[in-house]
Formats: C-alpha cells, structure tokens, sequence
C-alpha cells in the first residue's frame, strides 16, 4: 500500500504541478508596484474563459484528467504485480482485478465526459 501511495504522489507530482513563470509587468526600481497576472482568478484561464462556466470547464478538464491518469497508473500497477506474480494465483488473480477494476474506471471517465460535453453543448444551442 505504501508503495501505491508513493506511486500517486509520484505522478501527481510528475503531471500537475508545474513550474510559475515570470509574467513581465514592466517592473522598475522607480516604481516597485507588484501585478497581479491574473486578476479574474487564481489562474489566468485566458479572455475567453475568464467566466464562472469557463472556470467550470476548466476543473471539469482537470479532474477528468487526474482521475484518468490514476487510473492508467492502476493499470500499470496491476499489470506489473500480474507479470511479476511468478506462479502464486493469488498475486496473479489480485493484477488481473486491479487491471479490469483500473479499465473499468477508465471507460466510466471517458463516458461521464462525453455525458457532460453532450450536455453542456445542448444548453448552449449547439448540438
């Protein structure tokens, strides 16, 4: 179990936290004042998404995104402790649940998106 812990917080690191840049605010000595490079929220979603459903799409993307990932990390977890079993049904049987329960979880991310896009897109007109 710590292994899997380390696993996900591996990847959790490796994906999504990523590296602040420097935006260019034309700071001078003269005049020190701090910028705000997002001034709408947190993150700067760009013009277009700057609203609350913008802001509603882009965490809908995002938790899509870390649930799918965990899940293909399942996958690999699950194919790793199959191919390693070396004869012990038990371990084997134990790869083959974390592979088809990881699949599984997969298909119902990949669906549940489509189902909110196909929503979204009627309640806009654009269907």
């Amino acid at each position: 179990m710590n292994k899997l812990c380390f696993l996900v917080l591996l990847l959790f690191g490796a994906f999504f936290l990523q590296t602040a840049f420097a935006v260019d605010c034309n700071y001078s000595e003269s005049d020190p004042t701090v910028c705000n490079p997002a001034p709408s929220y947190f993150v700067d979603l760009g013009d277009a998404r700057n609203n609350f459903s913008g802001l509603l799409h882009f965490l809908i993307e995002m938790g899509v995104g870390i649930v799918s990932t965990l899940s293909l990390a399942l996958l690999i977890y699950g194919a790793v402790k199959y191919l390693t079993s070396q004869g012990d049904q038990e371990q084997a049987e134990s790869g083959k649940r974390t592979m088809t329960h990881a699949i599984m979880g997969l298909i119902i991310v990949i669906l549940s998106y489509i189902v909110i896009v196909v929503i979204i897109n009627a309640l806009k007109g654009s269907v």
